[in-house]
C-alpha cells in the first residue's frame, strides 16, 4: 500500500507571510492539528498546534499573537516522503523523528499529509512504537 492511498489531500495551505490568527482559523475550520505553508505549489513549512500555542504564549499582548507572521513560527526542518513510499517506509520515517505529521510531497510541491498516532512508550516490551493512521490530520 502507497502513503498515497490514505494521505490527505485537500489540506488548505497558508502562505509564510500570512498571520497566524489566519492560520488558526484554517486549522480550526478544518478541524486539523496541522497545515502546510506554501510559496506558490512549493512546500516551505508547516504550522502546527503548538506552534499557534507558542505564538500566543510569546505575545506581549494576548490580542497581538493573531498578527504575527507564520514564519516566525512554522518548522522548516522538514520530512517528506514521496507519494508512492509504502506504509511501512512512511511509518519508519515518522518513528526514526517521533513525528506526528508527515509531508507527502512530490518533488517540493506539496501533494498531501498523513497523521500517525502513535504511543512512542515502550509497551508491553515491543521495541516499535503502536503506529495507526488517522484520516484526521
Amino acid at each position: 500500500m502507497a502513503i498515497s492511498d490514505v494521505m490527505t489531500s485537500d489540506l488548505p495551505a497558508i502562505g509564510p507571510s500570512d498571520s497566524i490568527g489566519a492560520a488558526a482559523k484554517a486549522m480550526t475550520e478544518r478541524g486539523v492539528k496541522a497545515i502546510p505553508v506554501c510559496d506558490g505549489e512549493r512546500l516551505v513549512g508547516i504550522v502546527t498546534d503548538w506552534d499557534v500555542t507558542r505564538a500566543v504564549a510569546e505575545a506581549v499582548r494576548a490580542d497581538s499573537a493573531s498578527e504575527r507572521k507564520v514564519d516566525e513560527f512554522m518548522s522548516t526542518d522538514l520530512v517528506s516522503a514521496p507519494p508512492d513510499a509504502s506504509f511501512g517506509e512512511a511509518t519508519a520515517m515518522m518513528s526514526e523523528r517521533q513525528l506526528h505529521h508527515l509531508l507527502i510531497c512530490d518533488g517540493d510541491r506539496f501533494v498531501g499529509m498523513v497523521h500517525l498516532d502513535v504511543d512512542w512508550s515502550d509497551l508491553g516490551g515491543i521495541a516499535e512504537p503502536i503506529a495507526t493512521f488517522t484520516g484526521r490530520i
